[in-house]
Formats: C-alpha cells, sequence, structure tokens
C-alpha cells in the first residue's frame, strides 16, 4: 500500500499470499529495482557536508565514500530542493536562507542505501535587532498580563552572530507567552523603507497534544504611537516543520511581509500606527502542553 508519496524505491522484495494486490497511487519518482542473483545485500551510503551554510557561498555535499560490500557499481541520485543529481559529489551555492533536506540515494541496481542532511542558508551578512546579546532588553507577558515567570538569556547555539535570544517560562501550564525588546518602547524605528521582518526561530514543547490546534500560533505587532501593525499567521504551527516533520526541533526561517497580507499571514492594524515611528516588537506564541517551553530567536531584522 503506498499513496501520496514521492521519490520511493521498491527493492526485489518477494511477496506471497496477500489477499489483493499492491495499491499504489499518486505516487511520483518510483523506481522499481529487479531481483538478481549475484547482488544479494544493498549498499551503504554515505552522505558528507556541513549542516550550516552561507547564503552565496558553495558547500559541497560529497557521497564518494558510499560502498557496495559485494563491491559492485554503485549509482548515485541526489535531491535537493526538488533539483536532481546523478554525480557522486555536488556543489552547491543556496541564493536564500531557510531550511533545506539534502536527500541521496545509493544504488546497486538492486538494493538501496539511503542518507540525508539537514542544512540551515544563513545570511549573516547584516546585523540584528535584539537577539545578539540583547536578553536584557526583553520583557514578557503570560496570557496578557506583564509577568516575570519568563526567564530570557543569551544562548550560544546561535546561527547569526555569536548568540541566540533564548526564553522559557519557570512555571507554565499552556496558553500564551508574549515577549517583547525593548522592554523601554523607546526603539523608534523607521520602516516606511522597510518590506520584511525575518528571524530564525526554534520551539521545543515535548508535553504538546498534536491535534490541538492553538499550539504554535504566532502573532507579531509593531508597536507604534497610535497603535499596532499586527501579523498574525495563518493556519501556522510552529511546533511542526511543513513536509520536514522529523525536523521540528530545528531551527525554521520566518519572513513576514511588512507592507500587507501574503500566503502565510494576515495584516491588521489596531488604531492608526505609521510605519515611520515604531516603538517596539511584540512577539507572541501560544501552546497547551505544560512546562518546558522553550522557544530561540535568531538574526531578527527588518529589511
Amino acid at each position: 500500500w503506498l499513496e501520496l508519496a514521492d521519490w520511493v524505491f521498491i527493492g526485489p522484495n518477494e511477496c506471497r499470499g496477500n489477499a489483493e494486490e499492491d495499491y499504489i497511487h499518486e505516487v511520483t519518482r518510483l523506481v522499481r529495482e529487479v531481483p538478481s542473483d549475484d547482488i544479494t545485500v544493498a549498499p551503504v551510503a554515505r552522505l558528507e557536508g556541513p549542516t550550516n551554510a552561507s547564503v552565496g557561498h558553495p558547500v559541497v555535499f560529497d557521497a564518494s565514500s558510499s560502498y557496495d560490500p559485494q563491491e559492485k557499481p554503485l549509482t548515485f541520485q541526489w535531491d535537493i530542493d526538488g533539483k536532481t543529481f546523478e554525480q557522486s559529489a555536488v556543489t552547491l551555492t543556496f541564493s536564500e536562507p531557510g531550511f533545506h533536506r539534502v536527500g541521496l540515494t545509493v544504488s546497486n541496481g538492486t538494493f538501496a542505501g539511503l542518507a540525508s542532511l539537514d542544512v540551515l542558508a544563513v545570511d549573516d551578512s547584516a546585523g540584528e535587532t535584539g537577539t545578539e546579546f540583547e536578553a536584557g532588553k526583553w520583557s514578557a507577558e503570560a496570557n496578557g498580563v506583564p509577568s516575570d515567570i519568563v526567564r530570557f538569556s543569551n544562548c550560544t547555539d546561535a546561527l547569526v552572530g555569536k548568540y541566540s535570544l533564548h526564553f522559557a517560562p519557570e512555571t507554565y501550564a499552556g496558553g500564551e507567552i508574549a515577549v517583547t525588546y525593548p522592554k523601554t518602547r523607546d526603539a523608534a524605528w523607521d520602516l516606511s523603507g522597510k518590506t520584511k521582518l525575518v528571524f530564525w526561530m526554534k520551539l521545543i514543547n515535548p508535553n504538546i497534544p498534536i491535534e490541538n490546534a492553538v499550539n504554535g500560533h504566532v502573532t507579531i505587532d509593531l508597536r507604534g504611537d497610535d497603535g499596532d501593525i499586527r501579523f498574525v499567521a495563518k493556519n501556522y504551527n510552529a511546533f511542526f516543520h511543513g513536509s520536514y516533520n522529523e525536523a521540528r526541533s530545528n531551527w525554521r526561517f520566518v519572513e513576514v511581509p511588512i507592507r500587507g497580507e501574503s500566503a502565510d499571514w494576515v495584516c491588521e492594524t489596531i488604531g492608526e500606527p505609521s510605519p515611520g515611528r515604531i516603538h517596539a516588537i511584540r512577539l507572541s506564541v501560544t501552546s497547551a502542553g505544560d512546562k518546558p517551553f522553550r522557544v530561540w530567536l535568531d538574526g531578527l531584522r527588518f529589511e
């Protein structure tokens, strides 16, 4: 039974006594290998390469150390962001920041070995706002009320610069946690020439019920003299990672257009705020689970 899948390798398995024939529906890039009397084991896929890459700089992913125990010749198939390659090593340059899955299949003509690598492409050419050793300049709310249960720290688990911002409530039983920078609300940012807000985010709460729709709901407010510009994520659960849900504990890149709506964000205004005079940014995340609820932010800036 195989349905709604992509890039599937089916080896020469022998199935007997099944009540029905194979069911294969809406599967793309399906490979069926044929049996061979002299090939009895699968090759070993070995993928070497970086897990972090800088935007605009080439990186190499190398599978040349893969081998076949019976010394059979190997073929290589790579999938990186939907692009396929067939050589033993691939050199790529990522043009945009974000999460990338590097997939590899090594075949000896009958069996296959698999390997994958998750790569974060980072643009560290510009500065940061509030996420580089500025933990003391943030404030927190719990369920809309100013709170001191949230602890901020400068964390060396970082992608941009040397530090990320880490925050976590000491006591927590679910609900909204919101953080604001700067806590003095006197930034006086002129965002009239900016088009987007970008940052990296990572969230961990092992206690959330997966079926609960309120988990990972994200809202961002740009606070001004006469009101707020609010961005609400559409159908967005920050605890999960889209097509790569098994990578949900990894960093993810967030891009929020600040000029109207997009496919992922709804823009609302509260009052009559002016983009030319914004005093603070507020980010809220909702979780239904108990603690530990931990959040990291890095590389926050307006572009």
